[in-house]
């Protein structure tokens, strides 16, 4: 299926300078890295793959994570998506964490509920961002609410605010992509034509339909099932909508591996290449494995930016990941990076006469 966004596939042909510098034993800055601006979120979403860390306590102080992305920012991190397991837009001062990140020479992106967002904040941060992923995963209030666990307000409440900022994008020419993600559950799945419907009349980007992926720490005690008669609907859906403004996205790739519960790869080579800070400023090389000190680099409130992004904690995780983890028996079925640690795979292994190309 078209996506030019290429969200089943990976980037890294387009950082193999990176690639290389690994291979040849260098320590690099990551190229993306997931932030965490709060560790809570307003909603409560039966799907939650953070579900374990949320708590009330933690706030990512502005200063410090400041110094921390003008240093990473000038050692070659590329990406930022303030996510994480909170709702990034609770942050206090959260147009501030945007513009020091941007500032810094690196591309800002938000995942978010959309629900605390106001004019005045996209007025402010549309024209800094690459893009803006919005988690909607329901096409009614009553469905809406009964898998976020909100009031039967809120999906309205959300809709406006994806309106305004596609308002702002058209009214002010801003490149900034806006789209709309839908976690297929067994509670919404009979309404994937609805949300189609909606949201290419709102005038988004783009709508993405994508499996639940268990996190193995998840409280929540959830697997979904998708058989073929759900396959096909999907790919009715992207035929009829293959001609709208609005792509429709339907995620085959991740649908079959999830399917098939295959983790094609012995280990993972990916954990130079990216990153995942907590509200509480600790680093972690891997967020499917947050509160393993093994994959914990350091804290920026405590640690230098240099000693968290070039230290031996970070080095020693990565060796770790690379020799040790059993990836089949310790992580997720369509981890972020299973695309790129397919890719990395083949890289590493080279084969005999590699000059007969």
């Amino acid at each position: 299926m078209t996506d030019h966004y290429f969200m089943d596939g990976h980037k890294m042909l387009w950082h193999f300078d990176k690639v290389l510098k690994v291979k040849n034993g260098e320590r690099i800055a990551p190229i993306y890295l997931e932030v965490s601006p709060v560790s809570y979120c307003n909603h409560k979403c039966n799907f939650c793959g953070k579900d374990f860390v949320q708590s009330p306590d933690h706030l990512l102080k502005t200063s410090v994570f400041s110094e921390f992305v003008a240093f990473a920012g000038r050692s070659g991190l590329k990406s930022l998506m303030f996510a994480g397991e909170g709702e990034p837009l609770l942050h206090p001062q959260f147009k501030e964490l945007v513009t020091v990140t941007k500032e810094s020479g690196v591309d800002v992106s938000i995942t978010t509920n959309g629900s605390k967002a106001t004019v005045e904040l996209w007025e402010e941060v549309l024209p800094l961002l690459t893009w803006i992923r919005f988690s909607v995963n329901g096409g009614s209030p009553e469905v809406y609410s009964k898998v976020h666990h909100t009031t039967l307000k809120e999906f309205d409440k959300v809709c406006k605010n994806i309106q305004e900022a596609v308002r702002i994008k058209k009214e002010r020419n801003l490149k900034t992509t806006l789209g709309v993600q839908f976690v297929v559950l067994e509670e919404n799945r009979h309404q994937m034509r609805e949300m189609v419907k909606i949201f290419t009349d709102f005038g988004v980007d783009y709508i993405a339909f994508k499996p639940f992926s268990r996190n193995p720490q998840m409280i929540l005690d959830k697997n979904e099932v998708y058989d073929q008669n759900i396959m096909n609907e999907l790919d009715a859906i992207h035929e009829e909508n293959k001609n709208n403004t609005t792509q429709v996205i339907c995620r085959s790739e991740a649908f079959d591996k999830y399917r098939s519960q295959e983790i094609t790869y012995p280990r993972c080579h990916a954990l130079p290449y990216w990153g995942y800070m907590t509200a509480s400023g600790d680093f972690y090389t891997c967020p499917i494995h947050i509160g393993n000190e093994k994959f914990r680099a350091g804290n920026i409130n405590f640690q230098s930016p240099e000693r968290v992004l070039f230290g031996e904690e970070r080095e020693a995780s990565v060796q770790y990941a690379r020799n040790e983890l059993d990836v089949r028996s310790t992580c997720r079925v369509n981890c972020r990076m299973a695309r790129v640690n397919e890719f990395l795979e083949q890289i590493n292994h080279e084969p005999e006469h590699v000059n007969f190309i």
